[in-house]
């Protein structure tokens, strides 16, 4: 085990092959023990981090978690004494800090991490022998394998609720609600604004500060702002009286904005908007619905572009793609599904799925496509100059050698498939690559 500051975990995700007289937890061959921490039992995949929910707390906000090891005695005596079992921990971006760990009646080493850290810290654990007073060349022995977890300072109920919290100003912004149901000019506009107040709690990972919520006429003026402190967070009323007329498509009407920021007042955590239309008492626009923002309103109106009428099978198929559903040719729209297919953008070559595989396939194939044009208008134009040569030698040289460079080039297309898997795969081993 080496000592010192750490910068992330990148390096440390897959094993490594050491020297037999210079082994460290990440190496290959290392024991996988069996080792828990708040209960949790540990992994060693680090993109498989374990939660570590606390045991006990103090009111210092000091939380505690019970450390277990056992199964040590075979390995524990490979050195002459005194020596100890010690578990190394490490949060992301620190240095390495030791706990002693003690031999209890059951044969097991235990101790207790007490640790003062927000909500959701990345850490990794070594377990060691320690060997610093006795005849062992090594100070330091790794015991077990390197494990990965993350320190979890509220419950699994608590949790959920930070998350549904977030969830709630992000996206689809259904903090924002509206008890007005038809939007008129001249008329009052009652909204109300539900910042949950458990994302100012310590257990949360965003940790706001304070939060914004500002109101903007379609002129992009901005009409109302309040700022919230975290401490205040929970359910505001507003009421305006809006006096301009606005599209009741959404685009380019009222927009109320929510934003969180940390308590430095730098970066904002989160933001998300309603936008809404204002019309008149003989034609009203209806408040926005919950879970329906401007992004979704502006999804849909890409497929406007198409004739229904005149081409249904396209405009359904586009209608499909925006809503991420199978792009079958009669395919309808469930609201109530969950597909697996990831939602994509409807271009001018086709569906585009948003997801990076998806992405990189169309980018690929386009590629192609445009290769393999261009080294068909190369032949065309060689075939043109040999055609037109009239017997002039170095026009018709010239002419085969840029037939033979299409063709080669035409080769290497054809080929690129099966030279990338050669090389991803075969050579590299690179994770994921070439999987379907």
């Amino acid at each position: 085990m080496v000592v010192g500051l750490g910068f992330g975990f990148a390096s440390q995700t897959l094993a490594k092959t050491c020297a037999p007289g210079n082994l460290d937890n990440d190496c290959d061959g290392v024991n996988v023990c069996n080792f828990s921490v708040g209960g949790a039992k540990l992994g060693k995949v680090e993109s498989a981090k374990t939660n570590i929910f606390f045991n006990r707390k103090d009111n210092s906000n000091n939380y505690f978690y019970d450390v277990s090891v056992c199964n040590l005695d075979s390995i524990a005596s490979v050195c002459a004494p005194p020596r100890s079992v010690v578990m190394a921990y490490q949060y992301t971006g620190l240095w390495w800090q030791y706990l002693t760990l003690t031999k209890g009646a059951s044969g097991c080493y235990t101790g207790e991490l007490k640790v003062y850290a927000p909500e959701g810290v990345e850490i990794q654990f070594d377990v060691e022998l320690d060997n610093s007073s006795s005849t062992c060349a090594a100070k330091k022995l790794p015991l077990c394998a390197r494990t990965y977890g993350i320190l979890r300072t509220s419950s699994a109920a608590d949790i959920a609720a930070c998350t549904a919290a977030e969830t709630s100003i992000k996206g689809e912004c259904n903090a924002i609600s509206f008890e007005t149901t038809q939007m008129i000019m001249n008329e009052p506009v009652n909204f109300s604004v539900d910042i949950p107040s458990v994302l100012g709690d310590r257990s949360c990972n965003l940790k706001p500060g304070k939060a914004t919520i500002e109101l903007f006429n379609p002129s992009n003026e901005s009409i109302m702002k309040e700022t919230i402190d975290a401490a205040d967070f929970g359910n505001k009323d507003y009421t305006f009286t809006p006096s301009m007329l606005a599209s009741c498509g959404g685009a380019g009407g009222y927009r109320i904005e929510l934003k969180t920021y940390l308590p430095t007042d730098i970066v904002s955590l989160t933001s998300c908007k309603k936008v809404f239309g204002v019309g008149t008492a003989e034609n009203p626009c209806d408040a926005p619905e919950p879970g329906v923002d401007l992004l979704v309103d502006k999804k849909f109106k890409i497929c406007e572009q198409i004739v229904k009428d005149t081409n249904p099978l396209q405009y359904q198929r586009c209608q499909n793609c925006m809503a991420g559903t199978a792009l079958e040719d009669t395919a309808a729209i469930d609201s109530d599904s969950t597909p697996d297919v990831p939602v994509g953008i409807w271009t001018a070559v086709g569906c585009i799925k948003a997801d990076p595989q998806s992405i990189i396939i169309t980018l690929v194939k386009i590629g192609l496509g445009v290769a393999g044009g261009g080294a068909l208008l190369m032949i065309l134009s060689a075939s043109f100059v040999i055609s037109t040569s009239a017997g002039d030698a170095k026009k018709f040289t010239e002419a085969k050698e840029m037939i033979s460079n299409a063709l080669i080039g035409l080769v290497f297309i054809i080929m690129s498939v099966t030279i990338l898997q050669f090389i991803g795969v075969t050579l590299f081993h690179i994770p994921g690559f070439g999987e379907p």
